[in-house]
Formats: C-alpha cells, sequence, structure tokens
C-alpha cells in the first residue's frame, strides 16, 4: 500500500514538474516577445540579405532532414525597418515549415517587387493546416505540437511583421503544404519617431 502511495505522489509531482517547466517556457517566450518589439533602430535594411542570413541560421534544421530548397531573390528595394526582429519573425516561419516536413519536402523562398510592396513567399511542401487551425495560429499559446512547445512562434512573427506595416496572408490546406505570403511597404512615411525607434505592437 506505501508503495502505491509513493507512486502516486511520485507521478503527480513529476506532472506537477512538468507543468512548472512548461510555465517557465511560456514565460521565457513571452519575454522574448516583449524584447522583440522593444525599441531598436528602424533602418534602411536589404530584404534579400535578411532572407538569406535566415535560412543560413536554420540550415542546421533544413540539413538534418531532405529538404530540399529552392530560392529566387528579385534584387528588391530597400524598407524601413528592424533587421534582428525581421530575422526572427522569419525564422519562426521557417521553423513552422521544417517542422511541417518530417522527413523530406520542398521549401521555396522568394522575393519580388510586387506594386508598392516587397514581397517574401515562403512555401513548404508540408502536411497543411485546416481552415479552424489557420484561424487561430496567431493566437498567443494556440499550438497543434507537442505540450512542451507554448504556441507563441507565430504570434511572435506575427506582431513583428505587423509592427513594420506587413501584410501576411496564409494559404494551406492538409496535405497540400502551407504558403506564407508577407507584403512590407516599398515605400511609406515613417510615422513620428519611427525613423529611429521601433515602435512596440502592444503601444
Amino acid at each position: 500500500t506505501n508503495e502505491v502511495i509513493e507512486e502516486i505522489i511520485e507521478e503527480r509531482l513529476r506532472s506537477i514538474s512538468e507543468s512548472c517547466f512548461e510555465g517557465t517556457q511560456k514565460i521565457d517566450r513571452i519575454l522574448e516577445f516583449i524584447d522583440g518589439l522593444s525599441a531598436k533602430q528602424f533602418l534602411m535594411i536589404d530584404i534579400d540579405e535578411v532572407a538569406k542570413q535566415t535560412l543560413s541560421q536554420v540550415s542546421v534544421y533544413l540539413g538534418a532532414k531532405a529538404i530540399q530548397v529552392n530560392t529566387k531573390w528579385g534584387k528588391v528595394p530597400q524598407v524601413l525597418g528592424c533587421s534582428s526582429q525581421l530575422r526572427k519573425a522569419l525564422i519562426e516561419i521557417l521553423m513552422n515549415a521544417i517542422e511541417a516536413m518530417p522527413k523530406e519536402g520542398k521549401l521555396d523562398v522568394k522575393t519580388e517587387m510586387k506594386k508598392n510592396f516587397v514581397t517574401i513567399s515562403i512555401v513548404d511542401s508540408g502536411s497543411g493546416m485546416p481552415e479552424e487551425v489557420q484561424k487561430k495560429m496567431f493566437e498567443p499559446f494556440f499550438t497543434t505540437k507537442e505540450p512542451t512547445r507554448n504556441g507563441l512562434g507565430a504570434t511572435v512573427a506575427y506582431g513583428i511583421l505587423k509592427n513594420h506595416g506587413a501584410k501576411i496572408k496564409v494559404f494551406s490546406a492538409p496535405e497540400r503544404g502551407t504558403a506564407f505570403i508577407i507584403k512590407l511597404p516599398a515605400q511609406r512615411t515613417p510615422r513620428s519617431g519611427e525613423e529611429n525607434k521601433c515602435l512596440s505592437y502592444f503601444r
């Protein structure tokens, strides 16, 4: 009887420990989110270079799987923004794409100029998402992955991109892959103080 009680106590303690770890992870991501949107320099930046640097940062994950990467750089105009924040946003989107392709697949990354927007397209051949997931994917803490994932990645990306005046569209269907289309203003008049600082998405 004592052994049974001890097993129950150990199981509950383990469950509490796991919950604490998950909570800590969520808090860390919230702090990362806030830090990522805090005041930093807004400069004219090269989106092609930002995208290339981001792909380089996730190359170790791409290399671990048989994922074919195709790139097409449009030699697009510079945009006003924070390169470190945009890299963080693109990393979140690219990691979602990589995770959607468990063993192999194809990843297309393209930049181009369309009307007054610099467009970044990230298209994967992964598992895709049903419509109900697409509607919730930018909500904080929403995730379809394992419990240790805290569901803030897409929210972080969304906040950063919106802070840059971007338009974001997602096209996806189960077993048909996902396409993220990001449109950044090629030319716009900075808001008061924006030429010097990145304004927080929450202000």
